[in-house]
């Protein structure tokens, strides 16, 4: 969205400055907003600003701050995005956390029943409760691993 705004105020200001002298690149707010988004990615961008800097000395002055900022911006934006992934990545548990998390519940052997966390307190019932589905979902699994190793040790020792 800061992207768009930089462009947004860049074309107004691109039309209103080159509209007559370069009317190909800057005649009307669309052909500005495409013309700065080929200078900003630097595709050709001197076939639009040399004619530019021919009329207009002080042309530069425009072009340059305006690739600057696209740049530093869409830079930053990308920066922001690898950032956020990085930071939900480190926020997410790793299994090993989730198996310990279980482990300290006193889940791990059994011992707790399902209706122990109700009596504890509504505030420790749902986490007790996902680390109970999860520590099931694991038992579950496990089993059948080790029912396919056994079915599997079965085969390899069949003539």
């Amino acid at each position: 969205m800061l992207l768009g705004i930089i462009f947004y105020v860049a074309a107004v200001m691109a039309t209103t400055f080159f509209r007559e002298t370069l009317p190909e690149f800057f005649g009307s707010f669309w052909a500005s907003l495409f013309s700065l988004f080929q200078i900003a990615t630097l595709s050709s961008w001197e076939t639009i600003v040399r004619p530019a800097m021919d009329e207009h000395e002080w042309a530069w002055a425009f072009f340059i701050p305006f690739i600057i900022l696209a740049a530093f911006t869409a830079l930053n934006l990308i920066i922001a995005v690898i950032v956020d992934a990085m930071n939900t990545l480190h926020d997410m548990p790793s299994a090993k956390s989730a198996m310990e998390t279980v482990s300290v519940n006193g889940v791990e052997g059994g011992e707790q029943s399902a209706e122990e966390p109700a009596e504890r307190g509504s505030a420790d019932a749902g986490p007790r409760r996902d680390n109970e589905v999860l520590y099931e979902e694991i038992r579950a699994l496990r089993g059948e691993v080790a029912d396919l190793s056994a079915l599997l040790s079965d085969q390899r020792n069949k003539p």
